[in-house]
């Protein structure tokens, strides 16, 4: 039951928290793991448990992260391209196969993400971030 309570905060929170980074130009996954571990781990005291992603982990989580966000955006691109109306939709069969397409690539990127929110949605060390990221960045 408490474990419930605390993801659903972790998630109530991660939905606030990436607003403000997604205007600085951070994507939602990349931006809400960045300001997780920055506002909400601020202790030097706390040794790394199970509850609290390694540096290599969390290097794992930021790529994944970078990862969701272009996919979000290219399925942005493409739910913007597909007709609006279901008369448009009626009328032709590619319409509905570029629907069909479309509907796939999103539950693939949706499984991604529950994934992504399994392995990511904890805690890190905020002096683990420098570090994390270069390592990200390396790979």
């Amino acid at each position: 039951m408490g474990r419930g309570i605390t993801a659903f905060l972790t998630l109530a929170y991660l939905t606030c928290a990436t607003v403000p980074l997604e205007a600085r130009g951070l994507g939602r996954f990349l931006g809400g793991l960045l300001a997780r571990g920055t506002s909400a781990v601020r202790s030097f005291e706390k040794s790394h448990t199970g509850d609290f992603l390694t540096v290599a982990q969390l290097a794992q989580c930021i790529k994944k992260a970078k990862k969701l966000d272009e996919d979000f955006d290219q399925l942005e691109i493409i739910r913007a391209a597909l007709p609006s109306s279901q008369s448009e939709v009626d009328l032709s069969s590619s319409a509905k196969d570029k629907r069909d397409k479309f509907n796939s690539a999103l539950e693939m990127h949706n499984g991604e993400v529950n994934v992504f929110n399994a392995e990511c949605a904890k805690e890190y060390h905020a002096h683990d971030l420098t570090k994390a990221q270069e390592l990200a960045e390396g790979n």
